[in-house]
């Protein structure tokens, strides 16, 4: 609250309304992924700032420049280079076809 710069929590819950109706009005409904996939996203000092403070925790975590902020995160790897030999078992032809109605007891 005082970080946003509000005098009391009710002038916040009525700005934040305030936001979300302007946002349904403007249809910005999608998705921003630099919300999900960030540590941190601000100016570039701000996202410094966090990286020293995280230490060790940040070490191979990247400072990436999109849209005038600046994200703190990983580098996203492709799930396949990791385990794209081992998902090559899970193939449809491979499936086991499980009958929930047989007993185990049998």
């Amino acid at each position: 609250m005082k970080l946003l710069g509000f005098e009391s929590l009710e002038v916040l819950k009525e700005a934040h309304g305030q936001w979300i109706e302007e946002s349904l009005k403007k249809d910005k409904l999608a998705r921003e992924e630099k919300w999900s996939r960030s540590i941190a996203v601000g100016s570039k000092e701000y996202i410094e700032n966090i990286q020293i403070k995280l230490g060790v925790k940040a070490i191979h975590r990247e400072i990436h420049e999109s849209k005038g902020s600046f994200e703190l995160r990983e580098d996203q790897i492709p799930y396949t280079a990791d385990f794209g030999t081992e998902n090559e078992r899970l193939r449809q032809e491979n499936i086991y076809k499980w009958d929930p109605f047989l007993s185990f007891n049998r």
